[in-house]
């Protein structure tokens, strides 16, 4: 089975629901556009805290990298003094 591009279906529950054509009514594709407007704001919201998340996590992994490499350089030291 093939999806209205050609591409094959994946059988999901999005590819059983009917594609809207051109000659669709101007009330459901209305609706449609209505609702894509309702979600757009929540979409941006979540990839905003996403990104602020990756940022701060790459920040906290800098801050546990250097700390690691700073009781690594003393444990080498350590062990070059008990040599």
């Amino acid at each position: 089975m093939t999806d209205r591009t050609g591409r094959p279906s994946n059988g999901s529950t999005a590819d059983k629901r009917s594609p809207l054509e051109f000659g669709s009514a101007p009330g459901e594709l209305i609706d449609r556009v209505e609702k894509l407007r309702t979600l757009l704001p929540a979409f941006a919201q979540e990839t905003a805290a996403a990104r602020r998340e990756a940022a701060r996590l790459r920040s906290q992994n800098a801050t546990l990298r250097r700390r690691v490499a700073e009781l690594e350089a003393r444990s080498a030291d350590a062990r070059d003094l008990t040599s």
